[in-house]
């Protein structure tokens, strides 16, 4: 930031807006790993796209290889809360469709998004036990 103008450059500006989404999928981590219901699911899914958006389009302002392990990271766990979410829609679609619904369809749909819930609780866990947030934070000097 510019002292005597007030104004914030642009790579202040990529900064701030890194930092600030960084802040809010940490959140949004502990958040969905707590609950797992389709609405966090689909927050997680994008808050994660609004910080890989913001690395991509600001990528001069953050350390090359950094940045890119931080997105294939990113990538990783938006695929696992996809599979998850794609079970959600799934059986929304199913309950509008179908009345009443196919019992064993519905069954098999709701044990899928079990299995993909528990794999992705499980590396959300992780994620907050390795200090992933606070890492990326310093790797990307915010």
């Amino acid at each position: 930031m510019d002292k005597k103008l007030g104004l914030l450059t642009i790579e202040g500006y990529a900064t701030t807006q890194a930092e600030t989404l960084l802040e809010r999928l940490a959140w949004q981590v502990r958040h969905t790993a707590k609950r797992c219901d389709p609405e966090s699911v689909h927050d997680l899914r994008v808050a994660i796209r609004q910080l890989v958006n913001c690395l991509r389009v600001f990528k001069q302002f953050f350390p090359d290889q950094p940045r890119k392990r931080i997105r294939r990271q990113l990538q990783a766990i938006r695929d696992l809360a996809g599979e998850v979410r794609n079970r959600d829609i799934a059986l929304e679609i199913l309950v509008s469709v179908l009345s009443p619904p196919d019992a064993e369809l519905s069954s098999q749909l709701a044990h899928e998004r079990a299995r993909a819930k528990r794999e992705l609780a499980d590396a959300l866990h992780h994620w907050t036990r390795q200090k992933l947030f606070r890492k990326w934070r310093e790797t990307l000097g915010l």
